[in-house]
């Protein structure tokens, strides 16, 4: 049966005003994309590297939605041949490739701890502030994370060493895995550089903690400009002990009261 007029009439009408709200809609997104940031933890923010470099984004831990500062999309010109490495926020997607990657650094240096566990679980951690991932040539081939805590003795020295009067100025720079195909590259140095970045904008003093034998690390940290603050004894639920160093980042006027 054919519909009456006036209902045709007021079905074309809610079509057209569809088409124009879509559309408005669609343009201030586009709009939106450049200047705010993604509502979650993934590519679509930071993966366009705007002209400007710089972008607005917001990260997501497994349970805990957190407000984000202002970071950057970090390059760096790659010595050999000219190549990039791209620093973005750490999305849900990235996850299975990393553990790939956690597997061969396990393998080549032992680190996490050469006894089996899931990868994936240990690159993703409830205290977590942020994550990122380093490309190479396009590649998926590193990732840094910024943690509110480490054991109560690598927070107890940090403060010391440091200065200040609560964990709360602190934030834990962990899980930096660079494959190790793509090393001397500058992806542990890009890492570094953003974890610490955004420990700042957070507010915190970056620190790390690292175990004292794993050579290539430390070497790497004292080069990138943090200073050791010394060895503590780690001891862990299932009764190993790992002695490692804590190291912080201080500021130009810390620098100089820590000499």
């Amino acid at each position: 049966m054919d519909q009456p007029a006036f209902k045709v009439r007021r079905q074309a009408t809610a079509a057209r005003r569809h088409r124009i709200h879509c559309s408005a809609t669609a343009r201030g997104s586009q709009e939106a994309s450049r200047t705010t940031p993604s509502r979650y933890e993934g590519h679509s923010a930071c993966e366009r590297i705007v002209r400007s470099s710089t972008c607005l984004t917001r990260a997501t831990t497994s349970k805990l939605e957190l407000g984000w500062p202002r970071t950057s999309v970090t390059t760096f010109d790659r010595a050999v041949d000219g190549q990039r490495v791209v620093v973005r926020a750490r999305g849900p997607i990235d996850l299975d490739k990393l553990a790939e990657i956690a597997a061969r650094v396990q393998r080549h240096d032992g680190y996490p701890g050469k006894h089996l566990r899931d990868l994936r679980a240990f690159l993703v951690a409830e205290v977590a502030l942020g994550a990122w991932v380093a490309e190479l040539a396009g590649q998926l081939v590193g990732h840094i994370a910024l943690h509110r805590s480490s054991l109560p003795v690598v927070m107890d020295r940090a403060r010391e060493v440091l200065g200040v009067a609560s964990n709360d100025e602190l934030a834990v720079v962990a899980r930096l895995i660079v494959d190790p195909a793509a090393r001397r590259a500058g992806v542990g140095r890009a890492l570094l550089e953003q974890a610490s970045a955004a420990a700042r904008e957070f507010g915190r003093q970056p620190i790390l903690d690292v175990v004292n034998r794993y050579d290539a690390a430390n070497a790497l940290y004292t080069v990138a400009g943090w200073t050791n603050g010394g060895e503590v004894e780690m001891r862990f639920a299932d009764g190993s002990v790992l002695e490692s160093y804590v190291y912080v980042l201080p500021t130009a006027n810390e620098a100089k009261r820590l000499r």
